[in-house]
């Protein structure tokens, strides 16, 4: 007797897939990183706006703060000048004061915003312009977006580990941005706080060192160097660095 086959019937799901419209998520998130962006340098002690980068001297906080701006304006004129969309000013990396950067955020952000906006609304991809012709960033919303908040958080974190090398709180507000936008109590809190030491690294014997410099258990200071010299040394004493224990 021969097994009889039944027929299988593949039917539609009983309900339709529903893709979420992310326009709202997408232009919210640009907006809260901005607001960080911005928050940053309203925040910074005076000191630190035109303090030089160590071991690049010719290279102060002020210049990467423009240089966020300046990125921005580049791939609004990259990517959407051709389309319609204003391209803000850019600025003088070595001179722009504190007040003039903030502005100038918001007129970039709001650049931003219309060049996403536009890719939202052509089906989550910025139409590509002749003048991209580099070809190296895919231009759908996702990539666009992670790409511009990558690139700010990458320079936020420049500017705080130099203010932290250089032994000054970038948490602590100079006194022109504490006053009536803060609560008394976080105004109590925040003068608590005292500014940071520089950072020393922690390491094991033998390791190799890495920037800031310090001086090894025991030993000797090895001296001013940086960190692609201390990646040369094998160790102080000439010997590899000993394998760290399995965890």
């Amino acid at each position: 007797m021969r097994a009889k086959l039944s027929s299988v019937t593949c039917t539609e799901p009983a309900h339709a897939a529903v893709i979420p419209d992310l326009r709202d998520t997408i232009l919210n998130t640009w907006r809260t990183s901005n607001r960080i962006t911005v928050f940053l340098f309203e925040h910074l002690p005076p000191g630190l706006w035109a303090a030089a980068v160590p071991e690049a001297p010719r290279r102060t906080i002020r210049m990467i703060a423009g240089h966020l701006h300046n990125a921005r304006c580049m791939w609004i004129k990259t990517l959407g000048q051709e389309l319609g969309i204003p391209v803000p000013r850019s600025v003088d990396r070595r001179r722009v004061g504190r007040q003039e950067l903030v502005q100038a955020l918001h007129r970039s952000s709001r650049g931003i915003l219309r060049l996403l906006t536009l890719g939202c609304e052509q089906g989550g991809t910025i139409p590509t312009a002749s003048t991209y012709i580099w070809r190296n960033l895919p231009l759908d919303v996702g990539h666009v977006l992670g790409y511009f908040v990558a690139h700010e958080a990458h320079h936020r974190g420049q500017i705080v580990l130099v203010a932290r090398a250089l032994g000054i709180d970038s948490q602590r507000p100079s006194p022109t941005v504490s006053g009536s936008g803060q609560s008394a109590r976080r105004r109590r809190a925040r003068a608590a706080l005292t500014p940071n030491p520089p950072m020393q690294p922690s390491f094991r014997p033998n390791e190799v060192p890495t920037w800031p410099r310090s001086r090894p258990p025991g030993g000797r200071s090895p001296g001013r160097i940086g960190p692609a010299e201390a990646l040369r040394r094998p160790g102080y004493d000439g010997t590899p660095p000993a394998a760290l224990p399995s965890r």
